[in-house]
């Protein structure tokens, strides 16, 4: 299997990736669509998503034991890190109505630092990935991280655009674009190709 990875780089990154999106929307379609539902509940399908994703990843990286070890914690600390960050930002960002208005009160200045941190955040997760494999001198193409980062760019619009050319159920906003899970294969390519070494 691993042997099939590293073989077909690419294509077993889309189809790593398409199938994380499912997993997800899987999920969601489980514990039903409607509402806000989807926000009240621990989502298996990030952990096994996560997963997923570190064992293609793995299969890219030719280091020794030791390391791998290090640069597996290291991504897993990062990962969390980030996930946390960007639940907070997004929290803040589709906030509404007295809820938004009382966030704005108790935060200050810190409420627009919050929510605008998620131009620096999205980014973070293709760069981030990136510096770890440099700082463990696997040869990273820099090509791939601007590939990376401008599918990540894309990926709201196109994903915006693909609900509403499917008319999706719900509205046409950047919310269902994660709900519907049709933003997650963009965004897991986009980190998936700076693993792609030059020698790997």
């Amino acid at each position: 299997m691993l042997t099939l990875i590293s073989k077909y780089k690419v294509l077993s990154l889309a189809f790593v990736s398409i199938l994380i999106g499912l997993i997800w929307r899987i999920e969601i379609e489980f514990h039903g669509w409607a509402g806000l539902t989807w926000i009240t509940y621990f989502h298996f399908s990030v952990p096994i998503g996560f997963i997923l994703f570190m064992t293609w990843a793995n299969a890219m990286v030719r280091i020794d034991f030791a390391k791998r070890v290090i640069i597996n914690v290291i991504g897993i600390g990062f990962a969390v890190l980030m996930i946390l960050l960007i639940h907070m930002s997004l929290t803040t960002i589709f906030a509404g109505g007295p809820s938004a208005l009382m966030m704005m009160k108790l935060l200050g200045w810190k409420y627009y630092f919050i929510t605008y941190s998620i131009f620096i955040l999205i980014p973070m997760l293709v760069v981030g990935p990136f510096l770890i494999l440099k700082l463990f001198k696997q040869a990273v193409n820099f090509k791939l991280l601007i590939l990376g980062l401008l599918v990540m760019l894309i990926a709201l619009p196109v994903a915006l655009f693909l609900l509403e050319l499917v008319n999706h159920q719900g509205s046409h906003d950047a919310i269902h674009t994660i709900k519907s899970g049709l933003i997650f294969p963009f965004w897991i390519f986009a980190i998936g190709l700076v693993f792609i070494t030059k020698k790997g």
